[in-house]
Formats: structure tokens, C-alpha cells, sequence
């Protein structure tokens, strides 16, 4: 199982896969939005240990 990891900001975004992972990273580095958090989640059976 993977280290959990923390919620240090004010809203999260889960999502499924590196490709989402950077897409929305990018995204919300384009339009300055800052109080984000993305985090990816591997996929439906590991949601349970994030």
C-alpha cells in the first residue's frame, strides 16, 4: 500500500492517472488558481488508502 498522503489545501481534486495528475496541475497553474490540490488516486480499488 502506498504512503498516504495529506490535504494541505483548502479543496481537493482526485483523479485517475499521471496524465490526469498533470493535465489538472497544469490547468490550474494556467489560470493561477492556488487553493487546489491534486492528487492521484491510482485507480477505484486503491481509493480506499488515500
Amino acid at each position: 500500500m502506498a504512503p498516504r498522503k495529506e490535504i494541505i489545501k483548502a479543496k481537493l481534486l482526485v483523479v485517475e492517472g499521471a496524465d490526469a495528475l498533470h493535465f489538472f496541475i497544469s490547468a490550474l497553474d494556467a489560470y493561477n488558481v492556488d487553493d487546489v490540490q491534486v492528487i492521484d488516486f491510482g485507480g477505484v480499488t486503491n481509493l480506499y488508502h488515500i
